[in-house]
């Protein structure tokens, strides 16, 4: 095994000083294109170039002292960059740039608040594999609870087929994530169409929820419409079920491992004491007045009883709290909690009735108990669900975000699909690979896209089936590497478990396959790939029937460049 950089596959000091006297003369005729190449340099053009002329045959320099003492033989020299690698250039440069976008964001997208406090991490992801474990973890319980098939409680459940929606969206979403540089106009436009579904669903899902509270708030005011007098007394009521579901999307959306402490499950308690107490001020002014005029001894009183009464509501499971959270997440029967809160006030304090003069009078008397629980359970769904639409809008967003940055890597790949469809095959530039042509036949390769395969085996009737074959071919590489050459098949079949190269540098296997006359080029994504033991499968690069001693490598500006080894001229 033999680890080199990549200076040494680059021609000595005598073809660098030829190139130079050629990529100058290139750059004094073509200074004025220099801005449509974008971030690659012209001496990054030029060696993809790679003496390819479709005027003058080039003449090198042959850097002795005495040819380097005459004039310059630029007159000699003028070379045309293939038109085709220069546009393979600047989309390599294109579709990196995104795929660094897409990265970006999709880092983003783990390390949101959301995201961090779902998987109880408290430092951000670092890699984009690792953003999407953390968002796909969210990401499908929301989906588990939105989907009334597959929800704890009753999901979204007046919105019809929220479940198919949330499926096809989702299977979108991990589709994406999946390989989260390569996202397809396919996969946006399913994603498009199943958010645009979602979105009218959760509408409907948010106006029916508002409806059912309106109702039950009715029907516990004896039928009559709410009041301004009324309407707070209802809404106290309500924010009963809406600490419930509240608590209730903490424990999905916040979900803790560990069980409560004794202060977690104190502060539960308190918080739905709290509630409670608000909610009987609210629907009685006389208790409201009497309590408000109380010595601070006397309303401590108060609020300790209804806490002791809450306290013993959960030892007798009319009310739930979480194990873990100590959040109260249920309540059996909002009556019967009120009633017992109630309670404990007048015998706290004597004087004391929250039940005397109510606004609502539903809480007392036959058959009645069940208005109030119904505006409880209303507001306790409508708040559940609207916290679950909301993480799924959130998480959608961050989706949309790293559609939009792989949104040049898409214009790229058409506008290669363009060329090689205007140029009717004379030339071909490619990012998928395949079979060469008899034009200037350049692949554009990065890591992060997956595999590839240049060319097929030659035959007698298409020699340019092989890269080389015929024309003046490249293949432009997204990144600089360590190049590390594998001897053995043995070797190469233990790379992804044997420790190889250098932990510490990005490395670029080389193994020349003798059985099939292939050279394959395995990538590292992460420097440290090469040398872990875990079976990490590395991007391959493969050059059927291509002698790794017939290529050239030239790095210049960040991009490997592959190119045939010219002969030298003297």
């Amino acid at each position: 095994m033999t680890i080199q950089q990549y200076a040494s596959f680059e021609a000595g000091p005598a073809e660098l000083n030829a190139t130079s006297k050629l990529v100058r003369a290139w750059e004094s005729k073509n200074a004025k294109n220099a801005a449509k190449f974008g971030g690659i340099s012209l001496m990054a053009l030029s060696l993809a170039a790679c003496g390819g002329s479709d005027d003058t045959a080039a003449v090198v320099d042959g850097g002795t002292a005495a040819d380097d003492a005459t004039t310059e033989d630029t007159a000699a020299t003028t070379t045309t960059l293939s038109t085709l690698q220069a546009q393979a250039a600047t989309l390599l440069t294109t579709i990196a740039a995104s795929d660094v976008a897409v990265e970006a964001a999709t880092i983003t997208a783990g390390s949101s608040a959301a995201v961090l406090a779902f998987n109880d991490a408290t430092l951000a992801p670092t890699t984009a594999a690792a953003a999407t474990t953390s968002f796909d973890a969210l990401a499908a319980a929301v989906q588990n609870e939105i989907d009334p098939a597959t929800s704890a409680g009753n999901g979204l459940e007046a919105s019809n087929g929220i479940g198919l929606y949330a499926t096809t969206t989702f299977e979108t979403l991990a589709t994406m994530l999946a390989n989260d540089t390569a996202v397809t106009q396919a996969q946006i436009t399913a994603l498009a169409t199943a958010d645009a579904s979602l979105t009218a669903a959760f509408a409907f899902e948010a106006a029916s929820d508002s409806a059912n509270l309106v109702t039950a708030n009715v029907a516990a005011n004896a039928g009559v419409a709410l009041d301004a007098v009324s309407t707070p007394a209802a809404a106290g009521l309500a924010a009963i079920g809406t600490a419930l579901g509240t608590n209730v999307a903490t424990t999905i959306l916040v979900p803790d491992a560990v069980a409560a402490t004794a202060a977690e499950n104190l502060a539960g308690a308190t918080a739905f004491a709290g509630t409670l107490q608000a909610a009987m001020l609210a629907n009685d002014a006389a208790y409201a007045t009497a309590f408000a005029a109380l010595t601070a001894a006397n309303a401590t009183l108060v609020t300790d009883a209804i806490l002791a009464d809450v306290q013993t509501q959960i030892g007798n499971a009319d009310l739930t709290q979480d194990v873990n959270t100590g959040l109260i997440i249920a309540v059996a029967d909002a009556e019967v909690t009120l009633d017992a809160s109630a309670g404990a006030v007048t015998v706290a304090i004597g004087a004391l009735d929250p039940t005397a003069a109510q606004i609502i009078n539903a809480l007392d008397g036959a058959g009645a108990n069940v208005l109030v629980t119904a505006v409880v359970a209303a507001a306790n769904d409508q708040a559940l669900d609207a916290a679950l639409m909301a993480a799924y809008e959130g998480l959608l967003a961050s989706i949309d975000v790293i559609a939009a940055a792989d949104a040049s890597s898409q214009v790229a790949a058409i506008e290669a699909a363009n060329v090689a469809t205007v140029s009717l095959g004379a030339d071909n530039i490619d990012i998928d690979g395949g079979v060469a042509t008899t034009g200037n036949d350049v692949f554009v390769f990065n890591e992060a896209n997956g595999n590839m395969t240049v060319g097929t085996a030659a035959t007698a009737a298409a020699p340019e089936n092989v890269l080389f074959g015929a024309g003046d071919d490249a293949v432009i590489i997204a990144g600089e590497y360590t190049f590390v050459t594998i001897s053995t098949a043995a070797e190469f079949a233990a790379l992804g478990t044997t420790a190889v190269g250098d932990a510490a540098t990005t490395e670029l296997f080389v193994y020349q396959n003798a059985a099939t006359g292939d050279t394959v080029l395995s990538f590292e994504e992460n420097s440290f790939d090469g040398s872990t033991t875990t079976g990490t499968a590395m991007t391959t690069l493969t050059l059927t029937d291509i002698t790794w001693t017939g290529v050239d490598v030239n790095v210049v500006d960040g991009n490997t460049i592959l190119t045939e080894a010219a002969a030298v001229i003297a």
